[in-house]
């Protein structure tokens, strides 16, 4: 191979109001590749330069998932390979977290004081001037309507519903994809990160009086039978969980979903090399801010970013992968914008390992 494509698909994310939603995702088939998202402004324009019969296949695709009037998606990108992929039309998606929550016990609503009565600093007069005006002056905020409640437990399930946009853009993706002919000549990569399970929290009201600050424990790294088996009958119904079960069910029609305790990649030697994303960190939990939103206080999620040198270390994981298999795509997950390029091989391998192993590397490549 002598050229290599590098394919970071990004993260699903953002609801289009609070946060700008993201959803990238990829096709490829034969030699072509389209990094494509998962919205539009107008109906799908086909992509004009490339090999006629891979654009064919993808299109045809793309109309299915672009829905009726052909506007929920748009093609970003289109990429030649190297090497061509088998028959298969490969869909690969990114990085999600979607949620899922258990049912809580009943917290006692005055662990947070109420800023009418309290005198302390966190939740006493500022605050409370704050939220409904100073005393002798008529109310100023427009936040005096929010729900916001006392409750911890509340906000928990709020910071989870943050990512229902996300969920519910996936289930349309799924049941969209569902209606496609020839179902047994596709191949769904989900690409990690799918699902994460959130059993409790830590409320730091109990030594800060921060009324906002709930920060959930985090289950990540799922497989699908260590999911249904430990936790499908202890979380609510929820979109978030209608969604993965759906991803679930493509599981028996050949989808691979990864993750590092079952499957941390997908490789076709001489094609292709799809991975979880090469950072060896521990993702930290969601988080929320306030926002005003439609006259009231929301919480919105948010952005999830990757680590300071994620790119790097992705290619340079890129150039070791695809040269032990004679591969020429690679394909990851995690970047907070989707990338997609392609590079001379040897002149990658140079960049990022030094050109004094160009020898000792070059029967490798």
């Amino acid at each position: 191979m002598t050229n290599l494509t590098f394919l970071d698909c990004g993260v699903w994310q953002g609801d289009g109001k609070s946060i700008a939603a993201r959803r990238p995702f990829a096709v490829a088939h034969g030699q072509t590749l389209a990094l494509c998202e998962y919205a539009g402004t107008q109906p799908m324009q086909p992509w004009p330069l490339g090999d006629a019969a891979d654009l064919e296949a993808i299109h045809r695709l793309l109309g299915i998932l672009a829905g009726p009037m052909r506007f929920d998606v748009t093609i970003r990108d289109v990429r030649r390979l190297d090497a061509p992929l088998s028959d298969a039309l490969y869909i690969f998606l990114p990085e999600m977290h979607l949620p899922l929550v258990p049912r809580l016990p009943d917290v006692d609503p005055k662990i947070v004081p109420d800023p009418n009565q309290a005198t302390c600093a966190c939740h006493g007069p500022v605050i409370k001037r704050l939220l409904y005006g100073a005393p002798e002056a008529k109310n100023q905020y427009r936040v005096v309507a929010a729900p916001i409640s006392r409750n911890p437990n509340d906000w928990f399930y709020w910071l989870a519903e943050m990512h229902r946009a996300v969920a519910d853009d996936l289930i349309k993706f799924l049941d969209r994809l569902a209606k496609v002919p020839a179902p047994d000549k596709l191949r769904l990569v989900q690409l990690g990160g799918l699902v994460e399970v959130w059993p409790g929290y830590r409320c730091a009201v109990q030594s800060l009086g921060w009324a906002a600050y709930v920060e959930p424990t985090v289950v990540a790294d799922l497989g699908p039978e260590k999911l249904l088996a430990e936790w499908s009958d202890k979380t609510v119904t929820t979109k978030h969980r209608d969604a993965v079960e759906r991803a679930l069910v493509w599981t028996r029609k050949g989808a691979v979903l990864l993750h590092a305790s079952e499957q941390p990649s997908l490789e076709r030697a001489g094609e292709f090399v799809a991975e979880l994303r090469s950072d060896d960190v521990t993702r930290t939990p969601p988080m929320a801010f306030l926002a005003l939103r439609e006259q009231k206080a929301r919480l919105v999620a948010a952005n999830v970013k990757a680590p300071e040198g994620h790119a790097a270390r992705a290619l340079s994981r890129a150039v070791v992968k695809t040269a032990e298999l004679g591969a020429s795509l690679y394909v990851t997950s995690g970047a907070g914008e989707p990338f997609v390029s392609s590079f001379p091989l040897q002149k990658l391998w140079n960049v990022l390992h030094g050109s004094e192993m160009q020898e000792s590397n070059r029967l490798s490549l």
